[in-house]
């Protein structure tokens, strides 16, 4: 009985001893860390991936709604064909303002008498 355990401890440590150096042989433990940075990358890419439609889809809902609004279909046709209604009055007001300075404030001892 004694004989076996020895060739049980024995063949365990070899079994050992071989997977120890097969880990280091294949570079088990740096291909795997790849693998691990690659499948955050591809984690990374994917929920950018849904972000990006989901704008998408915002922006499409925002355009069709756009279509639909009456005040934004005549605000369009406006732009394009610089059209105006009839008695209305357009002004152009061309340039800045200049900028007025502002009111000097009096401190409050020049308001007292």
């Amino acid at each position: 009985m004694h004989t076996r355990r020895i060739a049980y401890v024995l063949v365990l440590a070899a079994s050992v001893a071989l997977s120890v150096m097969y880990l280091e042989r294949r570079q088990l433990l740096e291909r795997y860390e790849q693998l691990q940075e690659r499948e955050a990358g591809i984690a990374a890419g994917r929920e950018q991936i849904l972000g990006i439609e989901q704008a998408l889809e915002n922006e499409r809902a925002e355009s069709e709604g756009l279509e639909t609004n009456p005040l934004e279909v005549e605000a369009a046709i406006r732009r394009i064909k610089r059209g105006i209604r009839d008695g209305e009055i357009v002004y152009h007001v061309e340039g800045r303002p200049a900028e007025a300075p502002a009111p000097a404030v009096p401190s409050p001892e020049e308001d007292t008498p």
